[in-house]
């Protein structure tokens, strides 16, 4: 069967959503800014954990949504966030589909220039295997990062002060300023932003807490530390402000004993930023990057989806929801089969270790409120 160019994938996308859309016109849920989906398959879960969760409407709506294949909704337009998308099947937009061929089309030429080095196909077939493995590695470390980040009460009124300093009216579509990007050293001009104190505060949020942007006000998106294959990612203007700029020759590899702390632990210590505390393992306790990557899930699937819309019942069912978080985590993270007994003690230690952080966050707002 002949695959699908990426132009029909993104008009695809188009067709799927517009029906959706159509639908659920009217729908209370889509009234919100950002409406978060399911992943189909902790949909299943929930659904066998605790059968009358949904009624019929609500759990033909929540499919819907999560057919999507999009991490969401944002005033009114699909999204997926990249840190999500082994959970829900990227959507194909235009702009992504371009990007997809660009990126393909790069990959080619890089294979073709290793073949007229000589590097055998087996060998090519093993660099990808590695920079796929390295790609889950930075992947796994981001998504903890931003787990500690959206209960960190000082990242959230950050964030929170941003959105108050430049309201809806002011930012009115899905559109958030971002790094700047280069691809071979030329700069892409990807924000037209008029507002230039606009652009300059997201900055410096950004520059603070070392992200590219925001992906919505709930969902914060690191920056990617371009390594494995080019990227269009120039080096952070920010400089040592979000990270380390270091160049490293050959000879230096010859053993395995030279590991990264090592070569950057006394810049780490002169770095200056609220986001120090994350590599503060003391301060993290015994939380560490894993925990961090499961809260982030628990953060948008229970807090941002299940909370926002059926608060009442998540009430009675915070112990069907741990269940149904602990089986789609064994079913989709292990080769364990479906049926085995799987233990929910974990899923609600992280949970109630996420309500306890985002009571803090909510205190530390509610001063913030009473300081305005």
């Amino acid at each position: 069967m002949p695959r699908r160019s990426s132009e029909k994938q993104s008009n695809d996308s188009d067709v799927r959503f517009e029906r959706f859309r159509q639908r659920f016109d009217g729908h209370q849920s889509l009234q919100s800014e950002a409406v978060y989906s399911l992943p189909s398959a902790f949909l299943k879960e929930l659904k066998a954990a605790a059968p009358n969760f949904f009624s019929k409407a609500e759990l033909n709506f929540e499919s819907s949504l999560s057919q999507l294949s999009a991490t969401g909704i944002f005033h009114g337009q699909p999204f997926s966030y990249s840190l999500l998308r082994h959970r829900h099947p990227a959507i194909v937009t235009e702009l992504t589909a371009r990007n997809q061929k660009v990126g393909a089309e790069l990959n080619a030429l890089i294979d073709d220039i290793r073949r007229d080095d000589g590097i055998s196909e087996g060998r090519l077939e093993q660099f990808s295997k590695q920079e796929k493995e390295l790609q889950m590695k930075l992947s796994r470390r981001a998504r903890g990062y931003v787990g500690w980040l959206v209960t960190n009460p000082d990242f959230r009124i950050g964030c929170e002060v941003l959105r108050r300093t430049w309201p809806p009216k002011e930012n009115s579509s899905s559109h958030f300023p971002e790094i700047p990007r280069s691809a071979f050293g030329v700069r892409l001009k990807l924000d037209d932003d008029s507002n230039k104190e606009r652009y300059a505060d997201f900055m410096k949020f950004y520059g603070s807490w070392i992200l590219q942007r925001m992906e919505t006000w709930d969902l914060p998106l690191p920056l990617d530390p371009g390594l494995g294959r080019p990227t269009l990612d120039q080096p952070s203007p920010y400089g040592s402000d979000t990270g380390i700029w270091m160049f490293i020759p050959w000879y230096l590899l010859i053993d395995k004993d030279l590991k990264v702390n090592d070569l950057t632990r006394r810049q780490a210590s002169l770095w200056n930023s609220p986001a120090k505390k994350w590599l503060d393992q003391s301060a993290r306790r015994k939380f560490g990057v894993d925990r961090y990557a499961r809260i982030l899930e628990i953060y948008v699937y229970v807090e941002l989806a299940l909370r926002a819309r059926y608060g009442a019942e998540l009430r009675g069912n915070a112990g069907n929801v741990d269940l149904a978080f602990a089986r789609f985590w064994n079913a989709t993270e292990t080769s364990g089969e479906r049926g085995l007994t799987v233990d929910p003690e974990p899923q609600r230690k992280l949970r109630e270790k996420m309500d306890r952080d985002l009571r803090s966050c909510r205190a530390e707002l509610g001063l913030l409120d009473e300081e305005t």
